[in-house]
């Protein structure tokens, strides 16, 4: 007697552990960490693969390690990181031991961008393209069959960065250095550009 297997009940989610409703707001010249968060829903997750796609003028990925990896859940890298114009794709395993596969929801990795061109009050994606897949193997899941239902995509706001310029009238007189100083540095705390003018 033949064994009848139904098809895999496709629950799995892929998104970012950031809101993908509120945007992040960052400045130009910040880096950017996004957590890629795979929920198994009812599957049991054993392999993922996904591809990014952004906008190359607002956000790069670092050269040195546009992605780490988080080799707890996912010790395996199958492939990547494969990078074109705007594009990062990766895929990641729990390796050959079935005990490890995943269930909860747990992060994969994480994208390394800066932000590196201003989208001021409009926002910019990171999304996942349609390559992207997951594998499961629970009871009715077949070995090769994308059980990946939803993804949800990372949404980012990048503002020019504020300058600030001071000032001062008239002679020296005690504590204006320190006085400056600390203009300086609560400044630079909250990211703005300081200016040094030569009167």
């Amino acid at each position: 007697q033949q064994e009848s297997r139904g098809r895999a009940a496709a629950s799995s989610t892929l998104s970012f552990a950031q809101s993908s409703t509120t945007p992040l707001q960052k400045a130009v010249g910040d880096t950017i960490s996004l957590d890629v968060m795979v929920d198994p829903g009812a599957n049991m997750v054993s392999f993922v693969r996904f591809q990014i796609s952004y906008d190359a003028t607002k956000l790069k990925l670092s050269p040195t390690e546009p992605f780490t990896i988080n080799t707890v859940a996912f010790p395996q890298k199958v492939e990547g990181p494969i990078l074109g114009n705007g594009t990062l794709a990766m895929s990641v395993s729990v390796g050959s031991n079935p005990t490890s596969v995943i269930q909860t929801k747990t992060k994969v990795g994480t994208l390394n961008f800066t932000a590196v061109g201003a989208t001021n009050s409009n926002t910019t994606a990171v999304s996942f393209g349609s390559l992207s897949s997951v594998l499961s193997t629970s009871g009715n899941d077949q070995s090769n069959e994308n059980v990946l239902a939803t993804t949800n995509p990372a949404k980012i706001i990048s503002m020019s960065k504020k300058r600030l310029a001071v000032l001062t009238g008239g002679g020296d007189c005690p504590g204006l250095n320190p006085v400056i100083r600390a203009v300086t540095s609560r400044a630079i705390q909250d990211g703005y550009e300081i200016l040094g003018i030569r009167n």
